[in-house]
């Protein structure tokens, strides 16, 4: 059996070469770990975020978003809280998740969310591209909070340059 070693490819004078359609071009990653309590009405920051510069305009960017959180709050009610994706400060993705109390400690009732989020992106350009998560309550009665990477738990970011 012949074998072929090589140390790098590269294209003949005037010509490109290109990935066909679908491939990896590369991937980046952002594990995160803090501690992160959100009491807010307003989108705040879940701490993942993430920059890519994709090589090629038609490029697209596969964003996979794992939040690791649960929400906290007095009482048996139901709340609700929202996740935003954003590219730069354009917001990609809106999702509306219902939180309803599960487990009861010591008056706090805890229930854990589904923070998964899997979206192609089609940014149009060369230039870096940052993308972020953030997250808010509907209202902050009842104590409600979203909790993010708590309990040792991580959230992780990761961003792959798709060849378009």
């Amino acid at each position: 059996m012949s074998t072929l070693e090589v140390k790098a490819i590269q294209a003949p004078t005037g010509y490109d070469l290109q990935m066909p359609a679908g491939h990896i071009l590369q991937t980046v990653t952002q594990t995160y770990s803090t501690p992160t309590s959100i009491n807010s009405t307003s989108f705040t920051s879940t701490g993942l975020t993430k920059s890519i510069t994709p090589t090629s305009t038609s490029s697209k960017i596969l964003v996979i978003v794992n939040l690791a959180a649960e929400t906290f709050q007095q009482g048996n009610a139901a709340n609700k809280f929202y996740l935003q994706l954003l590219r730069d400060s354009t917001q990609i993705v809106y999702r509306r998740h219902d939180s309803y109390a599960g487990v009861a400690t010591n008056g706090y009732y805890s229930f854990s969310i589904n923070g998964n989020i899997a979206y192609l992106d089609s940014p149009s350009t060369t230039s870096s591209v940052t993308y972020a998560l953030n997250t808010k309550c509907d209202a902050t009665t009842n104590s409600f909070t979203v909790r993010c990477q708590d309990a040792n738990s991580h959230s992780t970011i990761t961003l792959m340059e798709v060849a378009g």
